[in-house]
């Protein structure tokens, strides 16, 4: 197996690599990082240490991922399919739409993760510890669990080991019960499929909705300004209004159809622009183009300046110039973003037109990121030695200050103060003079 370290691997990353296929990295310590559409296949990663990061959509097929700490790690829609996951500690980690057939997570701590939609078929749950993991819409037929292994998880919606499915009665509100009284009465002979049902939905000019549907779900025409779509059983999965005149849609989260009705509205030019976790879960989304060429995210804007950070590290000042951030219904080109830290904890973004935007780094906004082809990414690797470096001492010194006997770094979680003797640092493997970081602002 190929071995690399963590300086390695997000260099590589910064620069379109995303095949790291077959490599030793275990232990490896990247918490935080952002690492989403890699290839991880067959690698061993026992050990490692990437909790928080970001891993949408990776692939870890047959990984050996024991005793892995990925702790509120996003792996939304990652393929996990015959991965060794035994001991692994994923509290809190978020697993929407993840593929772990086959997968073994006996012992694995998955407290409080989010498993909605996961696909876990013939996988191996004994003695792993599920209390509060929401594994609603999950699909666990065949696998390895005892009754006690899921007794304080989430299952509604679920498909049990044993092929039946976890129902219980309706949460998503009053809505929902008002929509079950009318007992809507939808003709199925020669239905629609799903995808024509939530497109005309979607589409379809609220004055002229029709009462679509099939044996899996419908649309309830509801008031002139406002329809729904719902499925058999009296699920709300979406509603449709008019919100200052803008067409608006609400999503409810952990529906059996959210995802299929996310990624409708992607293709139909809707943006998600807020979400709200409770009391009941859901997402509303506007009109907003998604530009070809880029990688559209909606995420916490610390995110965004993770990846912003990480690009001007990497001197990859194209890359991070050709940010776009959807601010006032158009997508403006990222010129700065500075996070605060402790104890303000805000992020700051300045764009085009000048004015700087402040927001919590919690707070979720869209931002789009230019896709590099393969054929390009080699050849940035190439120019990328004889770039002209970027990081200035005056950068330098705002996160890194010497004393004598001491060096004071700026971190988003506060002031790290190192102390002793003969202290040397270096930036990317360069040693830093002491005497060019000496700066008494104390």
């Amino acid at each position: 197996m190929k071995q690399s370290h963590s300086g390695d691997l997000l260099s590589q990353y910064s620069q379109g690599q995303r095949n790291f296929r077959g490599m030793s990295l275990q232990g490896l310590e990247l918490p935080l990082a952002s690492l989403n559409h890699s290839d991880f296949a067959n690698c061993n990663l026992s050990g490692v240490n990437w909790s928080g990061a970001d891993l949408i959509k990776v692939n870890f097929s047959k990984a050996n991922l024991r005793n892995a700490k990925l702790i509120g790690a996003d792996l939304s829609g990652a393929n996990l399919v015959d991965a060794d996951l035994r001991g692994a500690l994923l509290s809190g980690a978020i697993l929407v739409g993840a593929y772990l057939s086959r997968a073994n997570l006996e012992q694995a701590v998955l407290s409080g993760a989010v498993l909605n939609g996961a696909v876990l078929r013939d996988s191996h749950l004994r003695d792993a510890n599920l209390v509060g993991a929401d594994l609603s819409g999950a699909d666990l037929l065949g696998a390895d669990a005892r009754e006690s292994d899921l007794a304080e998880a989430q299952l509604e919606g679920a498909v049990l080991p044993d092929g039946s499915v976890r129902y219980t009665p309706d949460t998503q509100g009053e809505l929902a019960e008002e929509l079950s009284a009318q007992n809507t009465v939808v003709e199925t002979h020669n239905a629609p499929d799903n995808e024509t049902i939530i497109c005309h939905f979607l589409q379809a000019p609220l004055a002229e909705m029709t009462a679509l549907g099939n044996e899996y779900l419908h649309i309830d025409p509801g008031a002139k300004d406002a329809c729904h779509l719902v499925s058999q059983t009296d699920e709300l999965i979406a509603t449709r209004t008019l919100v200052s005149g803008l067409p608006t849609v609400t999503l409810y989260s952990h529906t059996s159809m959210t995802t299929s009705v996310d990624q409708l509205l992607g293709e139909l030019g809707f943006l998600p622009t807020r979400e709200v976790l409770e009391p009941m879960a859901w997402v509303e989304y506007r009109h907003g183009e998604r530009l070809p060429g880029y990688e559209h995210t909606f995420g916490e804007a610390r995110r965004l300046w993770k990846s912003w950070w990480m690009g001007q590290q990497a001197e990859d000042r194209q890359g991070c110039s050709a940010i776009l951030v959807w601010r006032d219904e158009q997508w403006l080109p990222l010129v700065e973003i500075n996070f605060a830290g402790f104890p303000e904890g805000l992020i700051t973004i300045t764009l085009t037109t000048g004015a700087a935007w402040v927001l919590s780094p919690n707070e979720k906004i869209n931002w789009l990121t230019p896709d590099i082809p393969a054929s390009l990414a080699s050849e940035a690797g190439h120019q990328d030695a004889a770039a002209e470096p970027v990081i200035s001492w005056e950068q330098i010194r705002q996160i890194l200050v010497y004393q004598p006997g001491q060096l004071r770094i700026q971190t988003s979680l506060g002031e790290l103060i190192v102390q002793g003797e003969s202290l040397a640092c270096a930036l990317n493997d360069v040693a830093l003079p002491l005497t060019e970081l000496f700066q008494d602002q104390r």
